[in-house]
């Protein structure tokens, strides 16, 4: 990434993180800027967590007023833990990465 790509994904001087925990039953949302947590949901649902992450991650989002340009960064959680789990947490990842990346027509 170059240096004036990083400065775009910077708000007041700090990167802004969406982090999402999908290794266990029990997961999270969190939005985080230069290491402190801005807000965080734990998800504690019997639903799985592809019936519930986008949902979580959209109305945390619109909760702080936060667009997808304003996330500089995705963590996700690797494990331990549940197979299914962690590849809908990488997977919700990548499709936020693919829909808010340029098109690479563009």
């Amino acid at each position: 990434m170059k240096i004036d790509q990083l400065n775009n994904l910077v708000i007041g001087g700090f990167v802004v993180t969406l982090s999402i925990e999908t290794s266990d039953c029990t997961g999270g949302v969190a939005l985080i800027r230069d290491g402190h947590p801005l807000a965080e949901v734990v998800l504690t649902s019997k639903e799985t967590h592809s019936r519930r992450l986008m949902v979580t991650i959209k109305w945390l989002m619109q909760g702080l007023g936060f667009d997808w340009s304003e996330i500089g960064l995705l963590a996700v959680s690797l494990g331990p833990g549940s197979f299914t789990g962690l590849r809908i947490g990488l997977s919700t990842a990548k499709g936020c990465l693919l829909y808010t990346s340029p098109s690479p027509r563009d």
